[in-house]
């Protein structure tokens, strides 16, 4: 039996995130027998970096990078291929392989699920250290508010700014912002820090704002109150499709010259920080959990609501006020989670999909797609695909 091709793999967190990345490298390395050595040190210094290629001797490489990192370009792997996952703003000129997620898919994700709940403005809270990312995130985030006419606000970051000085400007800006207002959080973080500018200024979540974060850390979402809503981007899959890359550039280093590959979110992730008013009326709670339960068998919303007494226009009223969004789009929500984890986690033929998500027919489904993300499913799928 031939010895296990050896892989070098230099973390950047070896916390929530990024164990969920190096778990999805390790699922596609089990697929193709490759024995993964992860170096157990943060950022580890381009010393050890170095000790280790000498000591592993890997076939390949995949270096995950923080934001101030810059010590470890290509030439530093010699002829070891090696794959970068988020290059930093300051190496985006390196001719290197690298994966990074879709900041702009990130930015329309987070819109068309805020717009669900018909706010009356929109705002914006970017990185506190102002990085390329959260940039492209804010630009396309403004640029769809303008499209609909509608207000739109943005917190000036101040790379460097201390923590006291910070927290104090971005509670003004909560002070300033209308009621009915759904705010797009760069992180998880901001949406942290935004929630407590919003305890500071006695301005309620979700009565008040909607909020949304990215990176679905789970453990800080639940802890904050109310828990906030957040997009994920699935760290697992990044993982994967990085190990993914590599394998392709091992096989044919020639015929790959280098490249960049970006790695589309998975889905919103609802909490009660974008859950309208806050009321728990048990009608609604029980239809949201016929929704849960029925939404991929063809539960539409008009079916819902024959299910209640009064008319459907106070149905969906009483829904939205307390859920956030109408009845319609939580169906179409359950829907696309659905289809999302097919997508990504089986072999079923795309063609197949409608039929286990309550659609009745391919292109039904992916004009739903197409508007919420942007992209067909065939290559959401291509790119996503574990």
């Amino acid at each position: 039996m031939s010895a296990k091709q050896k892989i070098l793999y230099v973390p950047s967190v070896l916390q929530e995130v990024g164990l969920r990345q190096l778990a999805g490298f390790r699922r596609f390395a089990g697929s193709v027998g490759w024995d993964v050595v992860a170096l157990e040190t943060e950022d580890a210094p381009a010393e050890v970096v170095r000790d280790a290629l000498r000591r592993v001797r890997p076939a390949g490489c995949a270096a995950v990078m923080s934001q101030d990192r810059k010590d470890i370009p290509p030439r530093f792997f010699g002829k070891v291929p090696v794959v970068y996952i988020h290059l930093p703003d300051n190496c985006l000129h390196w001719r290197a392989h690298a994966m990074s997620i879709d900041d702009e898919a990130v930015a329309r994700m987070a819109f068309h699920d805020l717009a669900a709940g018909l706010p009356d403005a929109y705002a914006f809270v970017g990185d506190r250290h102002d990085f390329r990312w959260s940039r492209v995130r804010g630009r396309v985030f403004r640029s769809l508010v303008a499209a609909t006419g509608r207000r739109f606000f943005e917190f000036e970051v101040r790379p460097g700014e201390e923590a006291g000085p910070f927290a104090a400007r971005l509670a003004a800006f909560a002070r300033r912002l209308p009621k009915k207002c759904a705010v797009f959080a760069a992180t998880d973080f901001e949406a942290r820090e935004f929630l407590a500018a919003c305890r500071a200024e006695r301005r309620a979540v979700p009565r008040e704002f909607a909020v949304l974060g990215v990176d679905n850390r789970e453990e800080l979402c639940q802890s904050l109150s109310p828990p906030v809503s957040s997009i994920d981007v699935d760290w697992e899959r990044t993982g994967f499709i990085a190990a993914r890359m590599l394998a392709g550039v091992m096989e044919s280093p020639d015929a790959w010259p280098p490249r960049r590959e970006t790695c589309t979110p998975l889905m919103v992730v609802r909490r009660a920080s974008t859950g309208g008013k806050g009321r728990h009326e048990p009608r609604i709670a029980e239809a949201v959990a016929m929704i849960r339960a029925e939404a991929c068998d063809g539960l539409t919303a008009a079916a819902l609501a024959a299910r209640f007494p009064g008319s459907r226009r106070l149905f969906d009223m009483r829904f939205r006020e307390a859920v956030g969004h109408s009845p319609l789009d939580e169906i179409i929500h359950v829907r696309l989670e659905r289809a999302f984890a097919l997508l990504a986690m089986t072999d079923t033929a795309i063609g197949a999909i409608p039929h286990f998500c309550g659609f009745r027919t391919y292109a039904a489904l992916d004009a739903v797609f197409r508007r919420r993300f942007g992209i067909p499913m065939s290559e959401w799928r291509a790119r996503n695909s574990r």
